[in-house]
């Protein structure tokens, strides 16, 4: 286990002690093999048995991942120091909010308001079936809060606001209804207009359900410790790329959110070209398409290309 768990550091050794040239070996290419042989593997055992055990699946994937979790955490490489961290969602959004100069911001799934009362943005609004805070305390002429359904909010209230600058999607954790928040938005958008979809990117198997419910029961088989459930919303990512070739796309590192802003792909092609497939898709297709689709990216990169977008 430890030699496996930094493979970076092997190799590099094997160079320097002149053991084997290893001129191509990529780290990143290293894992996706390595992504892919497990499950493989996986896949390979539930065809064989004849009395399939889901529960060893799911710790084998759960031994991998405890490992792999954030494989390029102890690396070396250059490539993979990042000299700017964003620890909490408010940081950044409130960088992604000096790009484009917000001045409208919206947010879908405030709960307590820890983000939302954090966002430097002059104009807000809130939208959740139930705040978790006293909004009275924060609420003004120009921050609104309205203790309804974003499905509701979209029907009867969005045509009252402008275009908003900046939208954070943080409501019910499954890809229907994160999705359908996402298309419903697209009308109070702009040309520089940025969304950050929060839970893109779920640690294990368990956080992965659409379910509350079996995300819990989950977690009670595998005991599996911390981590919240974030659903399957990572097949908004898989949507936005098959069906919008308008908007780009990165994924922050840390604890894994998408942002979407309009610039379009030169490379686009569908993947799987049905909603129903997207929909389908399970945590094992998360897990094998980690290194393309999800990769996740540094800050700066990110930031970069946004402002470049932007700027043109």
């Amino acid at each position: 286990m430890p030699v496996n768990k930094h493979p970076y550091q092997v190799v590099e050794s094997l160079r320097n002690h002149d053991f084997a040239r290893l001129k191509d070996w990529d780290e990143e290419k290293f894992f996706s093999q390595e992504r892919c042989d497990i499950i493989t593997y996986i896949y390979r055992v539930h065809t064989k048995l004849k009395q399939p055990e889901p529960t060893r699946y799911l710790e084998i994937l759960e031994g991998y991942l405890q490992v792999r979790t954030n494989p390029n955490k102890n690396s070396n490489s250059e490539t993979n120091n990042q000299s700017m961290v964003c620890k909490s969602r408010s940081d950044r959004l409130n960088k992604l909010a000096t790009i484009n100069q917000s001045s409208n911001y919206l947010e879908i799934g405030v709960s307590k308001g820890v983000t939302f009362n954090a966002i430097n943005i002059k104009k807000k609004v809130a939208v959740d079936p139930k705040f978790r805070f006293k909004t009275n305390k924060y609420a003004t002429e120009n921050i609104v809060f309205l203790e309804i359904t974003s499905d509701e909010f979209f029907r009867h209230h969005a045509k009252g606001f402008p275009p908003f600058d900046l939208i954070y999607l943080d409501g019910l954790h499954t890809f229907e209804q994160t999705f359908r928040d996402f298309c419903a938005s697209i009308s109070l958008a702009h040309h520089k207009t940025i969304w950050l979809i929060d839970d893109t990117y779920p640690g294990s198997y368990a956080q992965a359900q659409s379910s509350l419910q079996h995300c819990a029961k989950l977690k009670r088989i595998s005991q599996e410790k911390g981590g919240g459930w974030m659903g399957d919303v990572f097949k908004v990512v898989a949507a936005i790329h098959d069906f919008f070739p308008q908007f780009s796309f990165a994924t922050f590192p840390d604890h894994g959110q998408t942002v979407v802003w309009n610039q379009w792909r030169g490379d686009f092609e569908p993947l799987w070209n049905s909603l129903e497939t997207i929909s389908r898709l399970e945590y094992l297709d998360f897990v094998e398409l980690q290194g393309t689709l999800f990769k996740r990216q540094p800050y700066e990169e990110i930031f970069q290309s946004i402002k470049l977008a932007l700027s043109t």
